[in-house]
């Protein structure tokens, strides 16, 4: 399941088009969306069924919207059933694309990219690969300690940003584990956990239930 923007240049066929307010546009079945797209209403979205040549088999759905501050079309394409997700909830759950903004913005800030101590693009360019492997892992981790969270029938929510500033001592000792065969590796991790359960929790569960990431109900795959 996915939710993705697309370019301008995208011109698959309608399936089936209905307005935002729940009417159904027949007479734009089996047109082309560029041939159309012209006769669209600018004050309201349209949730589309569409399919590409040589790929007929899987049909998507298009959600189209003319934006006024730019004074074009936007175009986000989805998998996500229309039963069990309204108009407004793919546009909300395409809003979360700033979570990967967030995630370079951790790298940036607390990897050391400010400052290498070497001259080598080589030994550079481990270092910024390394650095997405740490931030990766260290997500996986956070999300494993919400997922203990839950068991434990806590309805708190871990900061992703309060784990990757927290713990680096607690984190280290994990990664030398790793690279000592494992040894006391379930040990390091449970210490790990705990501490971000105790540290690291959201500060305003109540905002982002309303205009955050979990207001879609969504949760986090991995590190259960």
């Amino acid at each position: 399941m996915g939710v993705f923007f697309f370019p301008q240049s995208i011109n698959p066929t309608i399936l089936s088009a209905v307005r935002e307010d729940g009417k159904n546009l027949n007479r734009y079945k089996g047109k082309k969306l560029k041939e159309v797209l012209s006769g669209f209403p600018k004050d309201q979205y349209l949730d589309l069924d569409v399919e590409w040549p040589g790929f007929k088999a899987w049909p998507y759905r298009l959600v189209v919207r003319w934006n006024d501050r730019r004074l074009k079309w936007v175009f986000v394409v989805t998998n996500l059933n229309r039963v069990e997700f309204t108009l407004n909830e793919v546009l909300q759950a395409y809003r979360l694309r700033w979570q990967i903004e967030l995630i370079f913005k951790e790298i940036k800030s607390y990897s050391g990219w400010h400052r290498f101590n070497t001259k080598s693009a080589t030994l550079v360019f481990s270092l910024i690969l390394m650095s997405f492997v740490v931030v990766t892992l260290k997500r996986y981790l956070a999300h494993a300690a919400q997922a203990n969270l839950y068991e434990s029938g806590a309805i708190e929510e871990i900061s992703t940003h309060k784990a990757m500033k927290s713990g680096t001592r607690l984190f280290g000792n994990v990664i030398l584990s790793l690279m000592n065969a494992g040894k006391s590796l379930l040990s390091h991790t449970r210490k790990l956990l705990d501490f971000w359960a105790d540290n690291a929790k959201r500060e305003h569960p109540a905002r982002d239930g309303c205009s955050g990431r979990t207001r879609l109900g969504l949760c986090a795959v991995g590190g259960a």
